[in-house]
C-alpha cells in the first residue's frame, strides 16, 4: 500500500475480539431509521457496513480501512467522496448500483446489496437494483470538534475496536486478513 495519507481507521485486535456480532448490529442499526427490535418486528433487513470474520483461529472485523480510494477514482455517478479526517464516504441515495467501486476495492470493503423493488406493472421482468455500501466512521455522528463516535467501537463489549490513525494497525489489519 502505498502514499496512504494519514487518515482515520478501525483497527480491530484479534486478540481481544469474541466474534459476538455487537459492531454489525450496531453498524446497521445506526445506519437505520430503526432500532434492532423495530427492524425485527417490521421485517426490515439491517445492512452492516463491516463484518465479523474469522481467520487462522482468530476473530476480527473487516470493513473499510480508508486508504487511498481507488473507489472514489472509480465512481462515475460522483457518489464517493472524501470527507473529513478523511473518510470516504458513499451517498447511498445516489450510488447508481454500476458496481465499479467494488470492482477497484483492492480489500473487498465495499459490499453491493440488492435492494427490493416493486414488481412491475407492464408484465416485463424485473431488473435487479444494487447499491454500494461500506464503513464510513459513522460520520453522521462526529462531534463539530471532529470527534467520532462510530458505533461499533460503542458497542465493542470487549473494547477490542478502536478509531486510530496509526498506520501500523493498518498494515496489521490487512495482514491478517491476507493483503
Amino acid at each position: 500500500m502505498s502514499d496512504v495519507i494519514d487518515n482515520v481507521f478501525i483497527y480491530t485486535d484479534p486478540e481481544r475480539c469474541m466474534g459476538c456480532h455487537s459492531c454489525e448490529l450496531a453498524c446497521a442499526t445506526s445506519h437505520s431509521s430503526y432500532d434492532f427490535h423495530s427492524a425485527v418486528l417490521a421485517g426490515v433487513v439491517l445492512i452492516p457496513r463491516n463484518k465479523v470474520i474469522a481467520i487462522k483461529n482468530q476473530t476480527t472485523t473487516s470493513q473499510c480501512v480508508q486508504c487511498e480510494a481507488p473507489c472514489l477514482d472509480a465512481c462515475t455517478s460522483d457518489c464517493i467522496t472524501r470527507e473529513a479526517v478523511g473518510v470516504i464516504k458513499i451517498d447511498e441515495e445516489d450510488c447508481i448500483g454500476c458496481k465499479l467501486c467494488f470492482k477497484a476495492c483492492p480489500y473487498d470493503s465495499i459490499t453491493m446489496v440488492e435492494m427490493p423493488q416493486e414488481e412491475p406493472t407492464d408484465g416485463k421482468k424485473k431488473r435487479k437494483k444494487f447499491k454500494a455500501f461500506k464503513c464510513d466512521l459513522c460520520f453522521d455522528r462526529m462531534d463539530t470538534d471532529g470527534t467520532l463516535h462510530s458505533a461499533c467501537v460503542e458497542a465493542c463489549p470487549t473494547d477490542a475496536i478502536m478509531i486510530t490513525r496509526d498506520s501500523s494497525y493498518r498494515t496489521k489489519s490487512l495482514s491478517l486478513r491476507g493483503y
